[in-house]
């Protein structure tokens, strides 16, 4: 008989056991082929060999041992070797629990042994196997540490540490310099977050602790580093039980994201104690894929509360995304007060109530920074502007062109207009400290301007064109300006969506020189990033793919493929991440997090850990399972993530048993009647951001 054998631990086995049964498992004679080959001396007669064996699996080396059994072996002799073997704590045998259509699942306790039955019933070409045992899995594997870490080692020891919830202290090194970012999160994660969610385990009780740890000790080398474009994010996390847990980091962000992958290692027993949690001896060595890890969502459509968008910003912590693209404002309203343009508040929003105030719009700026998210805010100009026209109609910012279907654009030959514009982002330039600012820049109607008798004898004029979008028309005349303003006068990198066109003998001249970077939305894809990224500063984040709600597909898509085959090393680097976006046509706060959640948990993983592994959504590496249990952190921390889909109660024996229970027990966490709180120490950094803003304001302008 072929009995196949992982007992490899800590290597990266699948979660969806069954993926790396029909992809791994060889036939029996391979089996018996390859394992002569390392074993010489091996006859039936023999006690059992355990003999290393390497397969690549999707691009990655995963090391698994084989045993070869006599014909004789039974469930016992099974169970000795495993309970003798490191990293094999069990098994479970025959078929029963798991979804409909899964293999047999593994046993939490450890392994899992499959009948030829159950094998034919999937796979009729491996019916020369009669046995199949899968070795234990780790933790991080079971507890689903999302998004996934990219360097991840156990000791052989197969040790676990207990944190007592209410006698833990989380500390600064010492002699650290002080941060204000880094003493919140600590105080946070020490009261709640490191617990909230915690994955339940049937094989995790008291009397497997190696001992409890008492504090956590976050070590940074730079506590000053700014949040902003590149900053380092990276972290090692190592929980011993001889040593203690620790998070070191080059900087407080990288910090940040070290305690949500230990909370996300962080494990409830299902015992008596509630208050002793448990995490696996471990070092994981991390850092993202891509720089720029992004969210948009859309205020202008539909009124989001503070309370909602706080919500939206802890979601995106526990999924390490990094920044908050704000769509605020559109032709339908302009929801931001404006303390240099103050009728905007009156006239811009749905109604009373439904607009930000300055301290509305500091304290998201300070909860987002206390979570390590950068806010950069979009006024989208000069399409999509309507709503101006409304505020100061005496001003004439709207192109009239009548006799076609066009959404009108601003009228950019009126010096007033640059006037207006360059004024809101004076403003709202100091407003938000981000060092990018998003001019927009999509969907400008020119035929509106073709339209317009002022604006054409304007154009010919100033011998520019009135169709097209490149050099030498309005609409890029239009987009210099800002340019001009944004990198020129705020010391701001300008980003906009992506050109239909863009001509690398001929590229934008002033966004090349500002290094702009660009969401690829729409278009010749591919092209765009390639010619793009082919020479200049610019850099490039991929929107398209990512338009929410788009379901199993978010798992599909890789910003840096995006780039033909013919792009060069140097300009794959240029695509610097992507982000995912939800327009609020049809969203408000009654559906938003229906529609954001799972597929913002998918593309986060994607910027994260971006692995080149297999896109088909099924065949990745216990996706599902993972996204349920993110689900139960996200609800404990107060975000309404929805559900994915009932589990089938199993016998407790299975691994699934463990999600059940704790899927059982996200049915009744409060986390969702507990709303979003900044702490103290945010609420003060708001008011002292919106007091300066409003102290340093200009006086309303008088136009020309």
């Amino acid at each position: 008989m072929g009995v196949y054998r992982s007992c490899q631990a800590r290597s990266r086995v699948m979660s969806r056991l069954h993926v790396l049964l029909l992809l791994v498992v060889p036939s029996t004679a391979a089996l018996n082929r390859e394992s002569r080959q390392h074993s010489p001396q091996f006859d039936k007669a023999q006690p059992p060999m355990a003999t290393p064996l390497h397969y690549i699996l999707f691009g990655t080396t995963v090391n698994t041992t084989v045993l070869l059994l006599s014909d004789a072996t039974d469930a016992p002799t099974l169970a000795g070797l495993c309970v003798s073997t490191p990293s094999c704590g069990g098994f479970t045998l025959g078929s029963g629990g798991g979804e409909p259509g899964d293999l047999p699942p593994h046993n939490d306790r450890g392994s899992a042994l499959y009948t030829l039955a159950d094998i034919r019933e999937h796979n009729t070409s491996q019916a020369g196997i009669d046995l199949v045992v899968f070795g234990t899995q780790p933790g991080w594997q079971i507890a689903g540490v999302t998004p996934k870490v990219r360097r991840h080692t156990f000791p052989t020891s197969n040790g676990v540490v207990g944190v007592q919830r209410g006698q833990l202290t989380i500390t600064a090194a010492r002699g650290q310099p002080a941060s204000a970012v880094l003493t919140d999160a600590m105080a946070r994660f020490e009261k709640s977050d490191l617990f909230a969610g915690a994955s339940v385990r049937t094989d995790r009780d008291a009397t497997m602790t190696l001992g409890t740890v008492a504090t956590i000790t976050i070590a940074v080398v730079d506590t000053a580093a700014d949040l902003a474009d590149g900053v380092n994010e990276s972290y090692v996390l190592a929980v011993s039980a001889a040593t203690g847990i620790t998070v070191r980091a080059q900087t407080v962000w990288g910090a940040l994201r070290g305690l949500e992958t230990l909370a996300g290692c962080t494990m409830q027993g299902y015992d008596s104690d509630a208050s002793l949690f448990y995490i696996d001896e471990q070092e994981i060595d991390d850092e993202p894929a891509y720089k720029f890890r992004g969210l948009m969502i859309d205020t202008a459509r539909h009124f989001l509360s503070v309370p909602t968008i706080l919500t939206v910003l802890e979601g995106m912590a526990v999924e390490k995304l990094n920044v908050l693209h704000w769509h605020a404002v559109d032709d339908q309203s302009f929801p931001l007060e404006s303390t240099a343009l103050p009728r905007l508040a009156s006239t811009g929003p749905y109604g009373p109530g439904l607009g930000y105030t300055v301290e509305n719009i500091s304290l998201i700026i300070a909860f987002a920074r206390s979570r390590g998210v950068r806010v950069i805010l979009e006024i989208d100009t000069p399409g999509h502007s309507q709503i101006l026209a409304y505020a100061y109609p005496e001003l004439g910012l709207v192109t009239q062109c009548p006799g076609t279907t066009c959404w009108p654009p601003l009228d950019v030959s009126k010096n007033s207009t640059l006037q207006f514009v360059r004024e809101l982002w004076h403003d709202f330039g100091s407003l938000f400290p981000d060092r990018s600012a998003f001019l927009g820049g999509d969907e400008c109607h020119y035929q509106c301007w073709a339209a317009n008798a002022g604006v054409t004898a304007w154009a010919n004029q100033s011998r520019l064109a009135v169709d097209g979008g490149g050099e030498g028309t309005v609409f890029g005349w239009w987009i210099d300006q800002i340019v001009s303003v944004v990198f020129g006068e705020l010391d701001k990198r300008p980003m906009m969506w992506s050109p239909l066109e863009w001509d690398p003998a001929a590229p934008p001249a002033k966004l090349v020189e500002s290094g702009a970077i660009l969401s690829l939305w729409t278009g010749q894809i591919s092209q765009l990033a390639y010619n793009i990224t082919l020479r200049g500063k610019n850099e490039l984040v991929l929107s398209n793919g990512w338009y929410l709600p788009v379901g199993d597909s978010a798992y599909s898509v890789d910003p840096r493929k995006v780039c033909p085959a013919n792009c060069s090393d140097a300009q794959r680097a240029r695509i610097i991440g992507g982000e995912a976006c939800k327009w609020g046509e049809g969203t408000d706060a009654t559906n938003l997090f229906t529609v954001l959640w799972p597929d913002v948990t998918m593309v986060a993983e994607r910027l994260w850990f971006s692995s080149g592994e297999p896109s088909a959504f099924d065949l990745l590496d216990g996706v599902r399972l993972r996204l349920r249990r993110q689900r139960c952190r996200l609800v404990s921390r107060g975000v309404p993530a929805p559900p994915m889909a009932a589990v089938y109660v199993p016998d407790a024996s299975h691994a699934s048993f463990s999600l059940w229970r704790q899927l059982q027990w996200c049915e009744g966490d409060s986390g969702l009647a507990r709303p979003i709180e900044p702490s103290p120490e945010v609420h003060r950094w708001a008011e002292a951001a919106a007091r300066a803003h409003r102290l340093r304001s200009r006086r309303p302008l008088v136009f020309d």
